[in-house]
């Protein structure tokens, strides 16, 4: 399913797979298997083809599928607890030293439906978001600095999906995805929670 050198490792040794690609703290790294992106593409598939009803991923993605809908809150809650909480307390001590919850979800893209998502930030302390795949040209992540760091709003980095590698980063982190051209894409995404929050004006998506 996972990526086996980066999962059977401490959280100190699983971090020395990770590719910091920005000083704001965006890494990414091998994490599913081609063979775990192709069956939880096909269960998606079966999942659209079947006419249940399906809510809306977030605010702004139209297409998907929420995840914890479909049985796979044990899946998320095991992978917040064994890993992500464990690294993110080390990456961001701020964001990710009390993950309580998360928000798991698959987003679709494809030309005729969503191809693309605009500027925004997520409603996470910390963003997990994974490439499933299928065939897909474009469709390429913008990342431009953290919310509340000016200093850091400089930032133009580009990031080409890949299929079964994953990214890490702050919720804060701003964000969009460019314009899909071919094929489709799906990712994976969950935002991991902190306790609940007063407020949020935030907008959502991937």
């Amino acid at each position: 399913m996972c990526s086996s050198d980066l999962f059977d490792q401490s959280p100190q040794k699983a971090i020395e797979f990770m590719h910091q690609e920005t000083a704001s703290k965006l890494y990414s790294f091998p994490f599913f298997t081609d063979e775990f992106c192709s069956m939880m593409i096909e269960e998606i598939e079966h999942f659209e083809a079947s006419g249940l009803p399906v809510s809306r991923p977030n605010s702004m993605n139209n297409y998907g599928v929420v995840l914890d809908e479909i049985g796979f809150t044990p899946f998320f809650t095991q992978l917040r607890e064994q890993f992500i909480s464990p690294i993110s307390e080390i990456l961001y001590p701020q964001e990710g030293r009390n993950l309580q919850g998360h928000h798991g979800f698959v987003v679709k893209y494809k030309i005729g439906e969503d191809t693309k998502l605009d500027f925004h930030y997520d409603s996470s302390e910390v963003t997990l978001n994974v490439c499933l795949g299928k065939e897909f040209t474009g469709g390429s992540l913008y990342f431009c600095g953290l919310l509340h760091d000016a200093a850091s709003q400089g930032e133009m980095f580009e990031f080409q999906h890949v299929k079964g590698r994953g990214i890490l980063h702050v919720g804060n982190h701003r964000h969009g995805a460019n314009n899909i051209t071919s094929g489709t894409r799906y990712a994976l995404i969950v935002w991991f929670e902190g306790p609940p929050r007063q407020c949020c004006n935030c907008s959502h998506g991937h």
